[in-house]
């Protein structure tokens, strides 16, 4: 990870060395990131107040979404130890790649929280004190979306568009409850959305060799602020169009045999569950 330039840009390197392992054979970008502006990032503090109608709904669910849990996942899909140990470990590695990656961006970043531009965001929850783009939660959220997606797909292509749908929409509701909650612009889920499923094509790129990769790039900047008074459900659709997300060009990674062996084993597991042992 690396920061250039005067606009607190972030970028997340993959490196590939020798087979030697003494020198560095390939310099590869996964994604970069750069920094909203203030006029932005303020153009978007109405949407906390204008969400601030449903805390009342969404305060149980918002508390208990403060950490990661499986529990919220397994209302689509079946997750526990004793069927799926190794979608679980696989999960746990995505995870603790997400969550080394989004604090560095935001420590680089260090976008001020809604409550330090103006008392009235009144947050429902404690403000964390890292900085708030990406949202850490939209991240790994949509990291987990992303990967089980692709697990539903290679056990049973027929239903995995079910999956899908289900997948990222929860994905969504977790992104926008911490808009909801009072410690998040809009702008902070999408930025994460774009980390957290740029990372799970980082990862199947790891795990099959032949898997094509493309390092994506999120420029606030080229972005009319007009866009930023969009909330969250609005701004996704960049992802799919790339207006703002820039696609970089193709970058090849060798597989890693650990990660493809994990994937194999997670995949076994959904073959039983699916009925296609």
């Amino acid at each position: 990870i690396d920061t250039t330039g005067d606009n607190g840009e972030v970028k997340l390197w993959h490196l590939e060395f020798s087979a030697a392992g003494d020198a560095l054979a390939q310099r590869n970008l996964v994604v970069s990131m750069d920094r909203p502006t203030d006029s932005m990032l303020k153009s978007q503090l109405n949407f906390i107040d204008t969400y601030e109608g449903l805390r009342a709904e969404r305060a149980a669910e918002i508390i208990t979404q403060l950490n990661q849990s499986t529990a919220f996942w397994s209302t689509i899909v079946r997750l526990d130890a004793a069927t799926t140990p190794r979608t679980l470990e696989l999960l746990e590695v995505a995870l603790r790649l997400a969550l080394r990656v989004e604090m560095r961006f935001k420590h680089t970043l260090a976008v001020p929280r809604p409550i330090d531009y103006t008392p009235q965001a009144q947050p429902l929850i404690a403000t964390p004190q890292h900085g708030s783009l990406p949202s850490g939660h939209a991240t790994e959220s949509h990291i987990i979306a992303a990967l089980l997606s692709r697990l539903a797909k290679e056990a049973d292509e027929a239903t995995h568009p079910y999956y899908h749908t289900q997948l990222f929409a929860h994905a969504e509701r977790v992104s926008v409850n911490r808009t909801i909650a009072g410690v998040h612009y809009p702008c902070d889920s999408t930025a994460g959305q774009v980390l957290g499923v740029t990372l799970a094509d980082y990862l199947m790129s790891r795990i099959h060799e032949d898997n094509e990769f493309r390092g994506r790039s999120y420029l606030p900047s080229e972005v009319e602020e007009a866009r930023f008074g969009e909330d969250f459900n609005a701004q996704r659709d960049l992802l799919v169009t790339n207006d703002e997300i820039k696609v970089n060009g193709p970058s090849v990674h060798k597989s890693s045999g650990v990660l493809s062996w994990l994937w194999s084993a997670a995949v076994e597991e959904w073959n039983v569950l699916s009925g296609n042992p």
